[in-house]
């Protein structure tokens, strides 16, 4: 179990000096006579030279072309060749490699890193030397950098942005390459208008789920021990989904805090007791080879020297607690974790309102996420700070039609973060995320913002693969049929009964499909029948909706209906005047104010169809906080509400 806990796992590290203090598995090779290459024995290269070029692919990868797919030759070959004549396929090329990788190609003269999709295989450089690696600290151990000052203050900043814990050892984002030898960076995506806007949203389900699939079925035939981690959540959802006819093959996961639901004090516990619940769920139905670890009846620990190991194999120390009940499962070697973050991207992360595509809105994001350090960090850092990643990452000029929130999110967030992760968890395995494919990135990308928000293009795939996962709830424990079931009931029901006001009496009459109306034994003038709504928030409005379907200008004058805000009349309209809903709303509201709505007949009737035109159905009563006053009390859109501010 301990020999799997090494030094930077599955790494590499280019330079142009000869070093010999690196990990003893760390195996090294020279290129064109003039760099050093080394790399992890567990995990060597994809190289070739040619002539005066070279090209390594390192890490695991396979190619899935929108129709062909090349073997690892083809690829390796095909990439040299168009970086050298046809650079833009080049590029295309690379949008479809799936898998954890760089791709690092040159000459005598210069060398250029291509990180993955979502930078799953980190890699750094140093702005001082020649030297490149997978992890920052391997090149702080051979090259000693200056701490970065500011990150020492605020840690965020060592993740971020192309910052590091070293003040001149930067990180190679997301699409971005970087030329180590001239210190050169360049964005290569995005390089034109989002082509899949154009496509049918058939085709670009069929593709995704070929580009998908197809990945799946590669990584089943090389690899033995596939296991897959999964939670109540939605991205392992549509992940278990895409790999439906494989399933016998792989060990499944969930991690939680107890045997049994939990209701623990910390936010995080409590999801991770919803994860659990949902996933007994699916099991239930689904037979898979699954086990729970509950970290709270941890019986494994980390030493000192494997801390040591992790702290140096990562920035930022994330989930460590799970590390030892991975060594103990999972203790053969070549193991490949599959995992489903990077469809976050997808999902519009930074999109839960319509927010305007410029720079300004990355920089207010930015700055929420630094209102932690305000206290160490000046607004003056944070706003040079900003300027000087807004110029490297190009925010402030036109980037086609893509959202600069959502690269923002993509190259700075799941670039830098979740990479991360993936760092610290490489002592126990390596991780395959299929949806780490800049093409399929790009596709989730040409989707609306609401359909983004809502999940369409991954419900869409769940249901073409496996529609019963649709079922169960996505980080909710209620499955689909209880929450439409609760939603509908919620619309349903506003309220039950309403009260008969009649010689100084009271009468409660029972309802069922939120209807007023006056009963034709109390069908005097002198009567009224009400329903009282007392407002809970502690300020705001209300949003209400009325509808009487019954309209007739020779009916004026027999029925109206009032609204009344603590016994003051604010509205009131003839029955017989408008059979469309009225929309209104109700503001200035504070905790306990009552809304009265009220139907008042007009003369004594005795005829029963009466009754039934009076009838005023109530379809929507939603309370909203809101700080600010307004001008008028109440609103509609019925052109005879007679209104009184």
């Amino acid at each position: 179990m301990e020999s799997k806990m090494r030094l930077y796992p599955n790494g590499f590290l280019i330079t142009d000096q000869r070093y010999d203090n690196l990990p003893e598995h760390y195996s090294s090779l020279k290129l064109l006579d003039k760099f050093y290459y080394y790399y992890d024995n567990n995990r060597p290269p994809e190289l070739i030279e040619k002539e005066n070029n070279f090209i390594i692919i390192q890490g695991h990868f396979v190619h899935i072309g929108p129709k062909n797919n090349m073997d690892t030759s083809e690829l390796i070959n095909t990439l040299l060749e168009t970086y050298k004549n046809n650079y833009e396929e080049f590029l295309t090329h690379l949008d479809f490699i799936g898998g954890r990788y760089v791709v690092i190609v040159g000459d005598s003269e210069n060398i250029e890193i291509y990180p993955d999709a979502t930078g799953a295989r980190t890699a750094y450089y140093s702005t001082e030397n020649l030297i490149a690696s997978s992890h920052v600290h391997l090149i702080n151990d051979l090259v000693p950098h200056t701490k970065y000052e500011i990150g020492e203050r605020a840690p965020l900043l060592t993740f971020h942005w192309d910052t590091t814990p070293y003040e001149n050892i930067k990180s190679i984002n997301p699409n971005h390459k970087i030329n180590i030898v001239t210190q050169t960076r360049q964005r290569f995506f995005p390089r034109k208008e989002n082509v899949y806007n154009g496509y049918e949203d058939s085709s670009k389900l069929k593709l995704i789920n070929k580009l998908w699939k197809d990945q799946i079925y590669l990584y089943n035939k090389r690899y033995d021990n596939i296991i897959f981690s999964l939670t109540g959540g939605a991205d392992s959802r549509v992940s278990l989904s895409m790999v439906k006819g494989y399933i016998d093959s792989m060990r499944f996961f969930t991690y939680s805090t107890e045997e049994g639901e939990t209701k623990e004090k910390s936010k995080y516990a409590n999801v991770l007791s919803d994860d659990q619940y949902i996933v007994r769920k699916i099991l239930e139905d689904i037979k898979l080879n699954h086990r729970f670890f509950f970290f709270d009846k941890r019986e494994g620990f980390l030493n000192e020297k494997e801390n040591f190991i992790l702290n140096k194999n990562t920035i930022k120390p994330h989930g460590r607690f799970i590390i030892p009940f991975y060594k103990e499962t999972f203790p053969e070697k070549d193991i490949m974790h599959l995992r489903g973050t990077p469809l976050e991207v997808g999902r519009g992360y930074f999109l839960s309102r319509n927010r305007k595509n410029n720079s300004e809105e990355v920089k207010a994001t930015f700055k929420h996420n630094m209102k932690k350090y305000l206290n160490v960090v000046s607004e003056e850092e944070i706003e040079a700070l900003f300027e000087e990643a807004c110029d490297i990452f190009q925010y402030d000029k036109e980037l086609y039609n893509y959202h600069k929130l959502d690269l923002y999110y993509w190259e700075n967030r799941m670039g830098r973060w979740h990479s991360e992760i993936l760092n610290e968890n490489d002592v126990c395995f390596e991780t395959f995320m299929p949806f780490n494919m800049r093409a399929m990135i790009n596709i989730s990308l040409s989707y609306t913002r609401k359909e983004r928000r809502s999940g369409y293009m991954f419900n869409e795939l769940i249901n073409r693969n496996y529609p019963i996962l649709n079922f169960y709830g996505k980080n909710n424990k209620l499955n689909l049929y209880e929450q439409i079931r609760n939603e509908k009931m919620k619309n349903e029901s506003i309220f039950s009964s309403f009260k008969v006001h009649y010689e100084n009496q009271v009468k409660e009459i029972p309802t069922e499909d939120n209807r007023l109306y006056v009963p034709i034994d109390f069908m005097n003038q002198n009567n009224f029948v009400e329903h009282v709504f007392k407002f809970s928030k502690e300020q705001g409005f209300v949003n209400l909706a009325l509808i009487n379907k019954y309209s007739n200008k020779k009916a004026k004058g027999y029925l109206k209906y009032e609204i009344l805000l603590n016994e003051k009349k604010i509205q009131e309209e003839d029955l017989a005047d408008w059979n469309q809903e009225n929309i209104l709303s109700v503001f200035n509201l504070t905790k306990d104010d009552t809304i009265k709505i009220r139907i008042k007949p007009l003369k004594d009737i005795d005829t029963l169809s009466w009754e039934y035109a009076s009838s005023l159905y109530i379809t929507k009563f939603k309370e909203i906080q809101y700080d600010k006053m307004v001008q008028k009390s109440i609103t509609a859109t019925s052109p005879y509400s007679k209104l009184y501010y």
